[in-house]
């Protein structure tokens, strides 16, 4: 990491000059370097998550995410940087808001990956013209500025990669695998889902150095060569095995699925698309020259130079390595975005043959040969207009390259190439980054507002039990966002999640649905489940049905419901968990606060007696049918003024017209979404349920429909009084949660159960919970159909729950072995060293 701090030649100072030039461009136009989404609601929260966690516990390894997702598994958040080096320096650091620490940290990252690939380029011998323009080619391609902000551990790994790159070259020249190992230990630690593609375009690129070394290739030598190259990589992916081994067992037991559909008979197929290699984020993102160079690698007359074109090649064109690369789920260009570094060196060495060709070791490349090159690159962009809209820039591009070419065989200067595919590069790169869609500074300052901080300290400060707080505002960023220690939240936004509570929230309970995503669960505004879930304070602008105003500081506005269930409680009031599919939307909600459903075998005939307070209701609907451009106001009017405040419940079947298109509907303060039909994460929402907080005296209430065509069918509606929900949420036997013995992996707490019963929770079920009762460990059931309960008996009982991830002793243990691997072999090392 020396040459990124010292100089050590013109082309390395003049590269940082531009560097900071190049980031000084897009600061001064962006502003704040963040996404108004996936950036603001998972990379920058989970890390700031797991600062605090380890401030409050002082445990640099935990399991359990108490805090998000009513209690989820902490390693099915390990994706947004748990255990990333980069985010462990952050832990140093407190003062440092995180968002401000992510945007420092990936800046540095970029700069950094950019002077390593330099680096990288230096040590074979390419000019230091072509050095810093192919250096500047590797920092603008697409995906680099972009997931700067966007999707973060895209290419937060990049000077790992770079990295080992150069730790491949040293291992030929010196045989030390020190640097390599780290390197490779490194990029797994900070985006293990692309380490992935970045192993593999380690092995290509050590094959091809394998290959210019060989001058008779040997199948046993080739063989025996790549297993010993193969003892680093071991070496690092052990030493990463606390994070490798507990994030594929959380993975494994979330069962996740995606609802892309893949065509597997087509994955062997050759697929040319133009946007795997030209300017989109999402793929290599370099101009049409990255096309020229991997045709005309094909040509040239070392094998080495030849495997990289074309296995650069054989991954882009065949699907299959796309489907395997992105773990199996779908088939995504991002999944190329490792090679880059690899394609990047490619362009050099096609620029070093043009300047070069046939002096020293570089062959020349025939005018003929480069003519059909970029005839061919500008035939390929026509190939790909069909495939997207923006064919018509990379069209230009290469007919721009073709035009260079000519003015080249009268010049012979690589300016003539180089600088024109930057400048492209820039501009390109600055229209691609929508300024739109980056934090506003009015976000921003509503997210970590200080305000926020002091309301939720004065609640902490006034109410020492446990309990769920929820806020309504800015529900786009703050799904994952805690902002006061003790904050336990229901929603939670991530690509891992508990299956059974997600799948509770979805089809048991039957929550509205927001977003097309379905992974986004945000906090409901069901009163119902609020009260299920325990969401004693709600940080909102309006108040719920059952909720009162409690703490006010300026804008801040925190309201509190005393009459919300515990997060145990003992109960015999059960049925059994089939009973639940008996009932339908709404009852079913109103069920499960009168009932525990457990397994059918342990309850008794006479247990299901239930006796509902919803009852039907009439309303005016203002319309069935909707065909709009824009967005649309109405009413929905009541049949009379609500008695007393109540909760309207509303369903309806949708039919959408345009299924390429998102549709929704918001009713009062609650949303619907039916996200189009190609949508990746397609969340098949056709029936919209709602359970609408209603004031007394009401008439009325606002439903916007979104732009669209679409039909409404099968509209029911329901109403329940307030105070019947109230009378539901007063639990006997509650769990007290103690406030010291609550930290990390373990809640702790007593509960003074009045009869025989079961003691039922809302933590999400999840087999590698160790349960302690009075010192005996226990077995527990699965009740509700998504949180854990067990029987217990009459009297006073000491409670602990202890989770250890699955997965991680295993983990812990490889890791270790990784690491006594690398000793041995630096040790190793310096014997042979001081043997010389």
């Amino acid at each position: 990491m020396l040459p990124i701090i010292r100089f050590k030649d013109k082309g390395q100072a003049v590269l940082a000059l531009l560097i900071l030039l190049t980031i000084g461009i897009y600061a001064v136009r962006n502003g704040f370097l963040g996404a108004n989404a996936d950036w603001m609601s998972q990379h920058t929260v989970f890390p700031d998550y797991f600062r605090n966690l380890f401030y409050e516990t002082g445990d640099l390894f935990p399991n359990y995410a108490a805090n998000i997702g009513a209690g989820q598994n902490l390693y099915n958040f390990s994706y947004y940087g748990f255990l990333n080096p980069l985010i462990l320096i952050s832990y140093l650091f407190p003062f440092v808001q995180m968002p401000v620490y992510i945007m420092t940290a990936s800046l540095i990252c970029l700069g950094a990956a950019c002077l390593l690939f330099y680096n990288w380029l230096k040590g074979k011998g390419f000019t230091e013209f072509i050095n810093v323009s192919a250096s500047m080619i590797f920092l603008l391609a697409s995906p680099m500025f972009y997931h700067t902000y966007k999707q973060i551990m895209f290419i937060n790994y990049m000077p790992f990669l770079c990295l080992s790159l150069i730790g491949v070259d040293r291992y030929f020249r010196t045989e030390k695998k020190g640097l390599l190992t780290v390197g490779i230990f490194l990029m797994i630690m900070s985006s293990f889902y692309f380490s992935v593609g970045g192993l593999l375009a380690i092995c290509l690129y050590w094959l091809s150095v394998y290959l210019s070394r060989t001058a008779e290739l040997r199948a046993g030598d080739l063989l025996r060569s790549g297993v010993r190259f193969m003892i680093p990589i071991l070496t690092a992916v052990l030493m990463a095995g606390i994070l490798l081994i507990p994030t594929i067992a959380s993975l494994l037991e979330s069962h996740r699925t995606v609802q892309a559909t893949v065509d597997y008979s087509a994955l062997l197929t050759p697929q040319f698309k133009l946007l795997r290699y030209a300017y989109s984020p999402y793929g290599i993102g370099l101009p049409s020259i990255a096309i020229t160079v991997l045709l005309a690698g094909l040509f040239y007359r070392k094998r080495s130079e030849r495997v990289l074109a074309l296995g650069m090649i054989a991954v882009s064109l065949f699907p299959i390595f796309l489907f395997v690369l992105n773990g199996g789920l779908y088939v995504r260009d991002k999944a190329l975005i490792p090679f880059l570094p690899l394609v990047c060196y490619l362009v050099a060495l096609f620029f070093q043959k043009l300047e070069f060709g046939g002096r020293g070791p570089y062959e020349g490349i025939s005018n003929t040969k480069l003519l059909i090159f970029f005839f061919t690159t500008v035939a390929l962009t026509l190939l790909g207009a069909e495939q997207t809209v923006h064919w018509v820039a990379v069209f230009i591009d290469a007919l721009l390259m073709l035009f260079l070419y000519f003015i080249y065989q009268k010049r012979r200067n690589l300016k003539i190439f180089l600088v024109p595919i930057i400048l492209i590069m820039l501009v390109t790169g600055l229209v691609i980054q929508d300024p739109e869609k980056l934090v506003g500074a009015d976000v921003y300052r509503e997210l970590y507002d200080p305000d926020i901080h002091a309301a939720m300290r004065e609640v902490n400060s006034t109410d020492p039990s446990f309990y769920r707080m929820d806020s309504f505002l800015n529900k786009d960023n703050s799904m994952n966002q805690i902002d006061a220690v003790g904050q336990y939240l229901t929603s939670f936004y991530s690509s891992a999640f508990q299956k059974d509570y997600l799948d509770f929230r979805c089809n048991v309970f039957q929550l509205e649905r927001p977003y097309r995503n379905y992974m986004m669960q945000p906090a409901s505004q069901n009163p119902l489940f609020l009260t299920f879930m325990g969401v004693k304070y709600v940080r909102s602008d309006y108040a719920p049905v059952g909720y009162d105003l409690f703490v006010k500081k300026d804008d801040v506005k925190i309201y509190r419901n005393n009459h919300v269930f515990p997060l145990g409680y003992v109960t015999n009031e059960l049925i059994p968990e089939k009973a639940l599919v008996e009932y339908g939307f709404p009852y079913r909600q109103e069920l499960l606060l009168h009932r525990a459903a457990v397994g059918g075998g342990l309850v008794s005939a006479g247990s299901s007696d239930f006796r509902t307070d919803i009852k039907p209701a009439a309303l005016e609907f203002p319309e069935y049918r909707i065909k709009s451009s824009v967005e649309t106001t109405r009413t929905i009017r009541l049949a009379q003024p609500a008695p007393s405040d109540e909760v309207l419940f509303l369903e309806m079947k949708v039919e959408n017209k345009k299924p390429l298109q998102d549709m929704s509907i918001k009713i009062q303060n609650e949303q619907n979404r039916l996200s189009a039909k190609n949508h990746v994460y397609y969340n098949r929402n056709t029936v919209f349920r709602y359970a609408v907080s209603v004031n007394k005296g009401a008439a009325g209430l606002p439903v916007v429909f979104s732009p669209g065509e679409y039909e409404l069918s099968s509209v029911r509606c329901y109403t329940l009084a307030a105070s019947d929900m109230t009378a539901a949420g007063k639990k006997s036997g509650p769990f007290q949660v103690s406030a010291i013995g609550t930290r990390g992996d373990v809640i702790s707490g007593s509960v003074n159960a009045p009869e025989d019963g079961w003691f039922v929770t809302t933590v999400p079920y999840d087999p590698n919970f160790q349960i302690i009762v009075d010192g005996n460990e226990i077995s527990f059931e699965k009740v509700n159909s998504a949180f854990v309960g067990f029987p217990i008996t009459k009297g006073f009982h000491h409670i602990v729950f202890r989770y250890v991830s699955p997965g991680f002793i295993a983990g812990a243990a490889v890791s270790l072995a990784g690491v006594l691997m690398f000793i041995l072999a630096l040790c190793a090392a310096a014997r042979r060293a001081v043997s010389r």
